[in-house]
């Protein structure tokens, strides 16, 4: 049987470390709190008013003041706690500030970002619509290219017939003359011959009438059957000759009437022609006139789509660039923040060192039944052992239990 003094003395031994083995890294708070600290004085970015001797002063004395309860500090100590206190709680102040002021930066970036996405849609709907204006105008200066070189066709022709009027005139009094002649020289002496004429004149006659024929396009049944026809006397002719003789004579009256009508009426067709003339002309003044506007509105959209690409341009940079300021605004919000819980946390540390104080340990409560039961059951077991039980058992708990 274990002897319950050897059981102390074991449990004691166990709880020992081993000789070559490193002992267990005890956290220390208080040391952790006062390193931090320390690390944020001599960080340049927080704030020390004086010069660097204050600094390096309160990086000094920082172990001095704060490692010491709060009871326990003198008034020089309590000072110094002081000044710590408040250069923390500037730090944490202006880390409150640069978010307060990196929020309405990110803030005012994101309204002007959706402003510059707002105007760039506008700007690009804009140039759509201007690249469809160009589309049209050129369409339209395509039409009007055509009807000012068909007016230009519709004039030249109407100049031309000014310009020959009177040469084509004088050409059908001719042409009336010879139809004349050919009518009583030629087609009246073969229509009305009394007697078969000889073969040279009626030759001579034939042919005047055919070339006269043809000239006035008469049909091809027709100047196949003059020869046949007008080789015949009257007295020989049939029906059908007869019809022939008569389509002739009507062809080349018809044809006279036509040119004496031309050439009584040549004043007054005259007259129209040059009005014509005149009227073609406005009309190509006026096709020119609205194709050199539809060339300038071309060209005058052509220009504005030019300027919509570049002011497309330009706003898609204004986006971009404000979306990377956005990014780098919001960036920035983020690191200030983080400065500021960290500042935050600083200063709950310090607040915490500021207002430890000693707490008392704890007194082990030790029952009496306990004490007695440990007693007892050394002197029963072995009476020797009372000193090894004197060494384990705390002097207070030994005080008690003589006592009770």
């Amino acid at each position: 049987m274990v002897k319950r003094g050897q059981k102390v003395i074991v449990s004691v031994e166990e709880s020992l470390p081993r000789p070559g083995h490193k002992r267990a890294k005890v956290e220390d708070p208080i040391a952790e709190k006062v390193a931090a600290i320390a690390k944020a004085l001599a960080d340049p970015e927080v704030e020390i008013p004086g010069a660097l001797s204050c600094r390096e002063m309160l990086q000094a004395m920082l172990p001095c003041v704060l490692r010491v309860p709060c009871s326990e500090r003198h008034s020089y100590q309590a000072t110094v706690a002081s000044m710590i206190g408040e250069v923390l709680k500037t730090s944490q102040e202006s880390c409150e500030q640069k978010v307060h002021d990196a929020h309405n930066t990110v803030e005012t970036a994101e309204r002007e970002h959706s402003s510059l996405v707002s105007a760039f849609d506008v700007s690009n709907q804009q140039l759509q619509s201007q690249q469809s204006e160009v589309k049209s105008c050129k369409e339209q200066e395509n039409v009007h290219a055509e009807a000012e070189k068909e007016a230009e066709k519709v004039a030249r022709e109407a100049d031309k017939e000014v310009f020959d009027f009177d040469s084509v005139q004088l050409s059908k009094a001719k042409d009336l003359e010879e139809c004349n002649s050919i009518y009583k020289d030629n087609f009246e002496v073969l229509k009305s011959a009394t007697e078969p004429l000889s073969a040279k004149d009626q030759k001579t006659h034939i042919s005047a009438l055919m070339a006269l024929v043809k000239k006035l396009g008469a049909d091809v049944s027709l100047r196949t059957a003059i020869p046949v026809t007008f080789k015949k006397v009257p007295a020989e002719r049939g029906t059908f000759d007869g019809v022939v003789v008569d389509q002739v004579d009507a062809l080349l009256k018809d044809h006279a009437a036509t040119l004496k009508t031309a050439l009584d009426n040549g004043d007054t067709v005259k007259a129209e022609k040059i009005e014509m003339q005149t009227q073609a002309q406005k009309a190509l003044d006026s096709a020119k006139e609205t194709h050199r506007a539809s060339k300038e509105a071309t060209k005058t959209a052509c220009e504005m789509l030019v300027s919509r690409q570049s002011e497309v341009k330009s706003a898609q940079t204004a986006v971009c660039s404000k979306k990377q300021e956005l990014a780098t605004a919001t960036d920035q919000h983020a690191h200030n923040k983080t400065h500021l819980e960290q500042a935050t946390d600083l200063f709950s540390a310090f607040t915490y060192l500021l207002e430890r104080d000693v707490v008392p340990d704890p007194v082990p409560e030790v029952s009496a039944e306990k004490v007695e039961e440990v007693v007892t059951a050394a002197i029963e077991e072995q009476p020797t052992m009372m000193e090894d039980v004197a060494v384990a058992v705390e002097p207070t708990a030994m005080q008690m239990a003589i006592a009770a």
